[in-house]
């Protein structure tokens, strides 16, 4: 067992690395222990990060060493070999249960990868396996879910959405508790450090949630093509690390059929969380949300009742681990990929490792680096000298942003560290990648960071903005701050966004009087479309024209799909998808019932939005990323 967790951790070691959304956190670190308080752009008080637990024990480790490289990796380092000693002798039932399960975290790209990053996942991870030590180690009764409540709190605390492994077990112990009144009383204390953050978060910085989730939820994206793209999340795990996942469905399988309450809790909530994952379209970091679902995978094989006295059986339970991970295009023991491996597939999920190992990764052709090397720290430190007391925009913001140092205010056009950003829609792009979602600038905005008298041109935004600086600007307790918190929070300025403004910024609007002439079908885009339009779509107004018909009947470009969303107002009311018909370009005619509840409401619009993807492909379908209308007409029946 020694053997196997030194093997673990010597894996680990050699794949150790730090990412650049990591440094988005170091930077707030540096303003804390610098005396900017919790701050990113230091006056501006935001929480651009997902993690406060991580932050604030990184923060204690920062204060002492002033190093934030090389400290995030040995910090992250301690705790993920803390959390398999912990697994070994706490929670699994047998020795070679256990040597099962470090065997299958050394296998797993996600796990061993995400054991340093710089990320919170090692401390996750740690606090998941002591969570399921307590269950196992302590007897039923009160005390046992006040502590287990504490430890999920905690987790929590470190990355809200670990609820959903926690919950299912927590309610096991407390319904095991025997003593339902005080049990329930005991799990709501435990729930103090959560509790207490969100409170600190509301007063601090005026929101319950990361000002990421308000930037990565606050997209405009149909669930169904964030849906979509987590199935590809899925694909992409199983193409590039195919032993996490299949372990976690092996695992829930197991559960089913031969577990108890608590393989069936831990099954539960590893099931809930990767429906979450997949339902917000995963992330474009590949494996790095499966991480902690292995681990509770690992713990259910731990502790399932296996008298395994069969040797050929026990010497198939450990080689069906090393045959599947094998089949890894990476392997862990190896660190460099082969030279005909994409670092980002097709729908933009990276090998995030890799793509920063060559100057973020701890060993640089043998030796240990104790410097990033990378075009953004150079950057980041030009902009230090040029830009002090500036405003600059950048996309990637972590390396940039920690080196920029305290004096330049940093604009993310991802809206991460934003706060208005993160508040309006995310422009439509038609290819998106997930976890980055570009905001059109308001105009004026800039210049009004450098200089307070400077207005928005949008006036209601300006409006908005005025009540958001309050929230993040104005002293602590000022009584009309708090009155703002309550108000911003409950959507009371909702109604000053102009959505459609930010979300499509480029959308045409024509008549449909202008566009109902009648063009031959298969026409040469070139030669028939009578507008071309592009990522923020086309509306088509009816104007006085309240439709009566049954049938659209609408000339397109027939390599493309198409969303066609009926509209009152602003309001949606239906919406129908025009698949793809033809590889070439050219006008396709697509005859469509109106939907009932567009007829029923008396819709005065149509709106035709590209599509990414319709329906499940193993590559998007995509055509020449132009867009074309022939004709559109409202008709009684179709020809």
């Amino acid at each position: 067992m020694v053997l196997l967790v030194v093997m673990y951790a010597v894996v680990v070691l050699r794949r150790a690395w730090v990412c650049d959304d990591a440094y988005i956190t170091f930077r707030t670190i540096d303003n804390l222990v610098n005396g900017y308080r919790l701050t990113w752009n230091v006056g501006e008080r935001v929480q651009a990060y997902t993690h406060p637990l991580w932050m604030l024990v990184m923060s204690v480790f920062y204060y002492i060493t002033r190093e934030i490289y090389l400290t995030s990796i040995a910090v992250s380092l301690a705790m993920a070999v803390a959390g398999v000693v912990v697994y070994v002798v706490g929670v699994a039932r047998r020795r070679y249960q256990a040597a099962l399960g470090v065997l299958i975290l050394s296998l797993s790209n996600a796990y061993v990868d995400y054991s340093t990053s710089g990320l919170e996942n090692a401390l996750s991870h740690l606090l998941l396996v002591v969570y399921v030590a307590l269950y196992v180690r302590m007897g039923a009764g009160v005390k046992k879910v006040l502590w287990m409540s504490v430890v999920a709190s905690l987790g929590i605390v470190n990355r809200m959405d670990m609820g959903l492994l926690y919950a299912p077990l927590l309610a096991l112990v407390w319904w095991e508790s025997g003593e339902r009144l005080k049990g329930l009383a005991a799990g709501v204390l435990g729930q103090m450090p959560f509790v207490l953050w969100e409170v600190f978060s509301l007063v601090y910085y005026g929101f319950p949630f990361p000002n990421t989730a308000y930037a990565k939820l606050n997209t405009g994206i149909p669930a169904g093509e964030l849906f979509q793209q987590g199935v590809y999340y899925v694909i992409n795990s199983l193409q590039r690390d195919p032993i996490t996942l299949a372990m976690v469905l092996l695992a829930v399988v197991l559960a089913i059929v031969k577990g108890n309450r608590l393989q069936r809790a831990l099954a539960l909530g590893v099931t809930m969380y990767i429906l979450y994952v997949v339902k917000i379209g995963g992330d474009f970091m590949s494996g790095r949300f499966f991480a902690a679902p292995l681990l509770g995978a690992c713990m259910l094989f731990s502790r399932l009742d296996l008298r395994l006295s069969n040797r050929k059986l026990a010497l198939g339970m450990a080689l069906l681990p090393l045959f599947v991970g094998t089949l890894a295009p990476l392997p862990t023991w190896r660190v460099v990929q082969p030279e005909d491996m994409p670092l980002v597939d097709a729908y933009g999920i990276a090998d995030e490792r890799l793509w920063y190992f060559s100057g973020l990764g701890l060993f640089d052709n043998g030796r240990i680096r104790t410097y990033p090397a990378h075009f953004w720290v150079e950057e980041g430190k030009r902009a230090a000298i040029e830009h002090a007391y500036g405003v600059v925009t950048q996309e990637g913001i972590g390396l940039f942003g920690y080196y920029a140092g305290q004096k330049v205010h940093i604009v993310d056009i991802h809206a991460l560290s934003d706060p208005l950003l993160a508040r309006i829609p995310a422009k439509r792009w038609v290819n998106w990648q997930i976890g980055h979602f570009e905001r059109v600038v308001p105009q004026g905005y800039l210049l009004s960071l450098e200089d307070s008298s400077f207005r928005l041109a949008d006036e209601r935004l300006q409006e908005y903005y005025e009540k958001l600086k309050v929230i993040t600007r104005a002293p602590l307790l000022n009584g009309d701050r708090l009155v703002e918190i309550w108000r911003m929070n409950t959507g009371q300025y909702d109604h000053l966004i102009d959505r459609d403004k930010y979300q499509y910024p480029a959308m045409i609007s024509v008549s449909i009087f202008d566009v109902s002439g009648v063009t031959p079908e298969g026409m040469a885009q070139g030669e028939a479309r009578k507008v071309v339009f592009f990522d923020s779509g086309l509306e088509i107004l009816l104007g006085m024209q309240i439709p009566g018909k049954e049938f659209i009947e609408i000339a397109l470009d027939g390599n493309d799909h198409y969303r066609i969303v009926y509209l009152r107002e602003n309001m949606e009311l239906a919406s129908q998808v025009i698949h793809a018909t033809r590889k070439e370009s050219g006008l396709v005619v697509y005859r469509l019932p109106i939907p009932g509840k567009a007829q029923e409401a008396k819709f005065d619009r149509i709106r035709i939005f590209p599509l990414r993807w319709a329906g499940f492909t193993l590559a998007p379908a995509r055509g020449d990323d132009q867009f074309g209308l022939g004709y559109i007409k409202l008709v009684d029946m179709p020809d």
